[in-house]
């Protein structure tokens, strides 16, 4: 048959699988309509041969992970890092003629289109793994929102000619390892996970590389239904159905009937709960606001969140984890955890020529959304949240007014009160409008050295000294 051929066959068929009853060979001809000619529009198959989404990791500066920031928990592996096993059990039982066809399996599409035509409803499909492929990468990936999503996989027959043209198109431009690899790395398997590599370590806790047979045919098996076929709510069904994988892997030649007979009488051999990684900075402890503070980084250099949860990037920070373990011990042991709309800070910036590193980030309050435990997600530890940086300033004003001649010697005044202007308005009691009034709290003598300024921390004197300074310095 020639393509043309095979391809009004095939439009035959799709209207069979999608709506149960056969379209009159005279009416191939109404494929021309409008709908359909605009479902054959940007078919070509550079359009599912993007990247995947997968996993980003942050790292502190030891490379020792503190979050992982995905939307769909997946991990890809190149082809000889997925093991034989699975490429066999998947071929068996979903794609038996995978190596022969071009695309499209037609014999496989017309028996379908006659068993849905005389059943008067869909009982076959006849996906190939190319057509799966496609269509789970047009809903997996594609799709912006929900309206996309539904029409990758909507029972119609323009979906299913323009499935069918691009299968047709991808096989001819990609090998069938190509193919295959890219159709494991991209499938859900179930409980969060995507991809081959991650559905081994969350079932298994193993490589994908390491896969058995009998693992394989379990994972295999779940495909055709991830919620049917869950090994941790309904084992028994997933186990017949992996036996139903392995006595296909027989029929196919993949494995001895004497093999298949021994790997059925294995138990499921799942982890006794799924392995699946912690997401987000929500779950990064006290390095939650660290973690905050390098995803803000990046969106305004560029990288958004989005484009982190799908990059598969790894992120090398420059937290260093014993500055900052020292630094939360501190916080942890002087710091008030509940007080009321209050929190200590400190990050820890190491001076350089050519950098600033930012080295640790911590709060007293605990990184959470449990605010009943006085848990926060705000920013305040890098950004001016709530009450601001407090008596931090006091140390860069000092740094301004001895870039203008002011010596470490020299001698600052320390009123009780101070009355300023050009510095906002408010502050103590009593203040007149338009000034910023300002009391020390506590006793100090009248003057002080500068460092014994800093030491003790007098509120006034620096007041005065950033007047006469100025703020833009």
């Amino acid at each position: 048959m020639s393509s043309l051929g095979k391809l009004v066959a095939a439009c035959v068929a799709a209207g069979v699988v999608a709506a149960g009853s056969l379209f009159p060979i005279a009416g191939a001809a109404g494929l021309a309509s409008n709908k359909m000619a605009d479902s054959l529009s940007g078919t070509s198959a550079d359009l599912i041969k993007g990247d995947l989404p997968s996993i980003s990791t942050v790292t502190d500066s030891e490379g020792t992970p503190i979050a992982w920031l995905y939307d769909q928990q997946r991990v890809v592996v190149p082809s000889e890092e997925i093991s034989q096993n699975m490429k066999l059990a998947i071929i068996a039982i979903e794609d038996r003629r995978f190596a022969d066809h071009n695309g499209v399996d037609w014999r496989g599409t017309i028996r379908a289109a006659l068993t849905n035509a005389t059943s008067g409803d869909v009982q076959q499909g006849a996906s190939t793994i190319d057509q799966q492929l496609v269509k789970n990468y047009q809903f997996l990936v594609s799709a912006e929102n929900d309206a996309e999503r539904r029409a990758a996989v909507e029972t119609t027959p323009a979906r299913k000619i323009k499935e069918i043209r691009m299968a047709l198109t991808l096989d001819s431009e990609m090998s069938k390892d190509d193919i295959l690899s890219k159709y494991l790395n991209l499938i859900s398997f179930g409980n969060g996970s995507f991809g081959v590599q991650t559905a081994a370590q969350t079932y298994f806790g193993v490589d994908a590389s390491d896969l058995s047979v009998p693992q394989s045919a379990m994972l295999a098996g779940m495909i055709q239904s991830t919620s049917m076929f869950n090994p941790y709510t309904n084992p028994e069904d997933t186990k017949n159905r992996r036996d139903t994988v392995i006595d296909t892997m027989v029929q196919t030649g993949a494995i001895t009937p004497a093999e298949g007979a021994a790997y059925a009488a294995e138990p499921l051999g799942v982890l006794e709960r799924p392995n699946s990684l912690p997401r987000g900075c929500i779950t990064a402890g006290d390095r939650g606001f660290f973690c905050d503070y390098v995803l803000d980084y990046l969106d305004q250099n560029g990288l958004s969140r989005e484009m982190v949860q799908e990059g598969g990037y790894t992120i090398r920070t420059t937290l260093d984890p014993t500055v900052h373990d020292s630094v939360q011990r501190s916080l942890n042991t002087y710091g008030n955890p509940t007080g009321q709309g209050v929190a200590e800070v400190m990050s820890v910036v190491r001076p350089g020529r050519e950098s600033h590193k930012v080295v640790a980030i911590a709060s007293s309050r605990q990184y959470g959304l449990e605010l009943g435990d006085s848990q926060t997600v705000q920013p305040q530890p890098f950004s001016l949240v709530g009450d601001g940086g407090g008596s931090v300033f006091k140390v860069f004003t000092v740094a301004a007014a001895m870039e203008k001649g002011m010596g470490t010697n020299t001698s600052l005044a320390v009123p009780r009160r101070v009355q300023v202007s050009g510095l906002g308005s408010g502050g103590a009691r009593g203040c007149p409008p338009a000034q910023y009034c300002v009391e020390n709290a506590g006793s100090y003598p009248s003057s002080l050295s500068v460092a014994d300024a800093l030491a003790q921390s007098p509120n006034t004197t620096f007041i005065n000294l950033i007047k006469d300074v100025g703020v833009a310095p």
